[in-house]
C-alpha cells in the first residue's frame, strides 16, 4: 500500500496577492450572511436614544426596515410621543399656546404611531401613520366653568392646535424614518468596503491558499 502525502503553501490574508486579497473579499462581500445581523444596532440603538430626548417611547423591536436595492425599501418605527415634552424639546411652546396651558393642569397627551395595509408588504416611512389620542384633557381643564363663549373659544382654539400639531408630528415622523433609512445606508455600504471587510478578515482569521480559497485542514 503507497500513502501520498501532499504538501500545500497556506498564507494569511495579509500574504496573498492583490489579486487572491480581491477573490477573499469579494467572496466574503456575496455571502449572504454578511454583514451579519448586529451590523445595524448601534445605528438604531443611536436613534432610540435620541429620540427618547424628545419625548419618544421606542424599543428597538419597534424599528423595521428593508434594503438597500428595491423601489419598496426603507425604515420605520412604532411607538408614541409625549407631545407637551416634544413641543418643549423643539422650544415650540409660543405656537401652541392653548395647548400648552391645558396640559399644565391635566394628564400628558400622546400621539401614536399604527402601520397601515402597506405594512403587509413593506416596513417604508409611509407604512405608518400618527395620530394624536385626545384623552378628555379639554373636558378636564374647562370643568366647572359655566362659561358657554369661554368654553367654546378654548375648544376652537384647542382643536386647531391638535389639528396642527398632528401634521407636523406626522412630518417629523416621516423625516425620522428617511433619516433612519439612509444612517442604515451608510452603515451597511460601509460594511461592505474593503477596509470593514479586512477588518472582519482580521478579527476572524482564516488560513488560505494562494488563490484566495480557504485552506481546509
Amino acid at each position: 500500500m503507497e500513502k501520498i502525502t501532499k504538501v500545500y503553501e497556506t498564507y494569511e490574508f495579509d500574504e496573498l496577492t492583490p489579486k487572491a486579497q480581491e477573490t477573499v473579499m469579494d467572496r466574503v462581500r456575496n455571502d449572504e450572511h454578511y454583514p451579519y445581523d448586529f451590523w445595524s444596532e448601534p445605528v438604531i440603538e443611536d436613534f432610540i436614544e435620541n429620540r427618547t430626548a424628545e419625548g419618544w417611547e421606542i424599543e428597538t423591536e419597534d424599528v423595521q426596515f428593508s434594503g438597500f436595492w428595491s423601489q419598496g425599501d426603507g425604515a420605520s418605527f412604532d411607538g408614541e410621543v409625549t407631545c407637551e415634552t416634544w413641543i418643549k424639546f423643539h422650544k415650540l411652546e409660543a405656537k401652541f399656546p392653548t395647548i400648552m396651558k391645558v396640559l399644565h393642569n391635566t394628564h400628558p397627551l400622546t400621539a401614536k404611531i399604527y402601520s397601515n395595509h402597506f405594512a403587509n408588504h413593506y416596513c417604508h416611512s409611509r407604512t405608518r401613520y400618527l395620530e394624536i389620542e385626545e384623552d378628555g384633557q379639554l373636558d378636564e381643564h374647562i370643568y366647572g366653568w359655566d362659561d358657554e363663549a369661554k368654553e367654546q373659544a378654548i375648544m376652537e382654539k384647542w382643536n386647531e392646535e391638535v389639528m396642527r400639531l398632528e401634521e407636523i408630528l406626522e412630518e417629523n415622523r416621516e423625516e425620522l424614518s428617511q433619516q433612519l433609512y439612509s444612517k442604515l445606508e451608510k452603515q451597511y455600504n460601509y460594511y461592505m468596503t474593503d477596509e470593514a471587510i479586512k477588518e472582519d478578515l482580521e478579527a476572524n482569521p482564516e488560513t488560505y491558499l494562494e488563490n484566495g480559497n480557504i485552506f481546509n485542514k
